[in-house]
């Protein structure tokens, strides 16, 4: 019974170490070093509730978990991004709620890895909705009957699009390792899965000050990291849409936004493409500007690419080789224009471009740098 219960208590309190919030309530519960390990050994020490303090947001993962998740989990889909080792994972939480950029949610994977463990991933994209539970059909009916002309009545019952969020999981270790064996375990090309979700963390308004005056934002990405920045694209091309209300949905980060850009490097081109016809196919207004440096690719339709700040060839408007991250900042700086640049990548390619932007700064452009984490 004490391996249980210090397993349980071991499962609440995950999420409360180690994160810090405004949110501080007086109790909680101390645990020795390491109580998972020694619940594994022939004895375990004692558990004592004292007066301590935790983050509130921590101590709310659990009940947060429960509110927005269906009993056994909201069904997800994973399915694999053919020649890569990266998976889409599309959820359906139970409750629509309202994602934002630059935002990032906590996953559990039922059955899969251990029960209490949860873990962050950015999203990618998101599409509204409405909890189907809340639809009562059977007023509806009810009203139907009463007045049968109401079927051919101009007010009609909107069709409603799923909740859904979506994440790009790139194939490490751990838990992520362990999706892709099931999947590949699968006669199917895609799996339905349980998952537990827990958030959004992440998008203050405070962190996004830099863009409610940025007349040029400049994104920079590397690998799996498009994933941080594919939702700040996906709020631009809403918010540029006749007639949408996404400034107030945002606060109106991109309100003074005139130019919005893309620099994404990547080692396979298979992911390229996929990222390019599942995000940003409907993105019209976005210049994209893609690096491809994988060994091995396809070279078709070459020819040369007309930028002042590379002589490399291209193929299927991908450019072949390494990102030069400080051309690239350059050729889209302009003197009296307010740029912000937001990089999403490994850490070698955030210290360049945090380097450049200080140099330009130092040069007289004015210039501000959002760092969205590559790893949590």
């Amino acid at each position: 019974m004490q391996y249980t219960v210090g397993f349980v208590i071991a499962a609440l309190l995950r999420h409360a170490q180690g994160q810090s919030g405004n949110g501080i309530i007086g109790f909680g519960i101390s645990l020795y070093e390491d109580l998972c390990c020694q619940a594994c050994h022939d004895s375990l020490a004692p558990l004592y509730l004292n007066c301590t303090s935790f983050d509130m947001p921590s101590m709310g993962g659990t009940m947060q978990m429960a509110y927005f998740n269906r009993p056994l989990g909201s069904k997800a889909v994973l399915e694999a991004v053919p020649d890569t080792h990266v998976m889409q994972l599309t959820v359906h939480p139970h409750v629509a709620w309202e994602f934002g950029p630059g935002q990032h949610s906590a996953l559990n994977f039922r059955g899969v890895g251990w029960f209490w463990e949860s873990h962050p991933f950015s999203v990618a994209g998101w599409r509204g909705g409405i909890d189907t539970s809340l639809v009562d059909t059977a007023a509806i009916q009810e009203e139907i009957s009463k007045d049968p002309g109401a079927m051919t009545s101009t007010k009609e019952v909107p069709h409603v699009t799923p909740a859904s969020v979506t994440f790009l999981i790139r194939a490490g270790g751990g838990i992520t390792a362990k999706l892709q064996r099931q999947l590949a375990l699968s006669t199917a090309s895609r799996i339905t899965l349980p998952v537990y979700t827990e958030g959004p963390y992440g998008g203050h308004r405070a962190r996004h000050q830099s863009l409610y005056i940025a007349e040029t934002v400049l994104c920079i990405a590397g690998g799996i990291g498009i994933t941080g920045v594919l939702g700040y694209i996906q709020e631009y091309t809403r918010a540029s849409l006749p007639g949408s209300n996404a400034l107030d949905a945002s606060h109106g980060i991109f309100k003074n936004t005139k130019r919005f850009i893309l620099a994404w490097s990547a080692r396979e081109m298979a992911l390229i493409d996929h990222v390019r016809q599942t995000f940003l196919a409907q993105a019209p207004g976005v210049d994209c500007s893609f690096w491809c440096t994988g060994a091995s690719i396809p070279m078709v339709a070459l020819e040369e690419t007309g930028r002042p700040d590379t002589t490399t060839t291209i193929t299927k408007g991908v450019i072949l080789g390494r990102m030069e991250t400080e051309a690239t900042l350059r050729h889209y700086l302009q003197e009296g224009t307010q740029t912000t640049v937001l990089v999403c990548g490994p850490s070698g390619m955030a210290d360049e471009v945090t380097q450049h932007v200080v140099n330009s700064v130092r040069d007289g452009y004015s210039v501000d740098l959002i760092e969205e984490p590559f790893a949590w």
